[in-house]
């Protein structure tokens, strides 16, 4: 299981010590959850530098991923497009796919 942060809310989610109201989180995360999160495309526009050099602290404790934003480009462009979704944050929801599909090897190949 994981959990997807627009780039607006992750530096308040990252604070140290964390806030009071993502202390949940901050909980979940210590007992396996982990943080998906793209360097690519809206994303990387929003992310101010602290946000990164936290979540690369995430990274290295193994609470969070990268995900190439080419992996789901596709996704967020058709999104983007669909007159009957209101959503400024397409680049987010375009990720969630990606997610829940199954892990795979730096060669983009599904593990064994």
């Amino acid at each position: 299981m994981c959990i997807i942060v627009d780039a607006n809310r992750l530096g308040p989610l990252l604070s140290d010590p964390a806030a009071a109201d993502a202390a949940p989180i901050h909980d979940w995360l210590r007992r396996g959850g982990r943080i998906v999160y793209s360097t690519g495309g809206a994303f990387a526009r929003e992310v101010g530098r602290r946000t990164r050099d936290r979540l690369l602290t995430f990274v290295r404790a193994g609470r969070a991923e990268s995900i190439p934003a080419d992996r789901f480009a596709a996704d967020e462009r058709a999104l983007t497009a669909r007159p009957d979704l209101r959503s400024d944050d397409a680049h987010v929801l375009a990720l969630q796919p990606v997610v829940e599909s199954p892990r795979r090897t730096e060669s983009g190949e599904a593990p064994a």
